[in-house]
């Protein structure tokens, strides 16, 4: 995957909790529903609020007291799911 900095949510993804769980929800999307956990709701948010890449490992570094590359691995690995998806896009720059 080549590295992007930014990254666009698709406006048909909603995030709702149910039931204590999270869920990425979409009607118009061959893969219809992705639980995620805490993390993935945090990075999530983020994403929508059109945060960088950068900008939400080093907030979960801090918030979550956690190595910079393990971050790194595991928030890219995430994203590459959400772009699989077809949840999110990567903006060119």
């Amino acid at each position: 995957m080549e590295r992007k900095n930014q990254i666009r949510t698709d406006k048909r993804i909603v995030c709702r909790k149910i039931c204590g769980d999270y869920f990425l929800l979409s009607k118009d999307i061959g893969n219809p529903y992705l639980q995620i956990n805490e993390l993935g709701y945090f990075i999530w948010r983020k994403l929508v609020d059109n945060c960088s890449i950068n900008s939400i490992i080093l907030q979960i570094v801090k918030e979550y007291e956690v190595e910079y590359q393990d971050c790194l691995k595991d928030t890219e690995f995430f994203i590459r799911q959400l772009y699989e998806r077809g949840y999110v896009t990567y903006v060119n720059d």
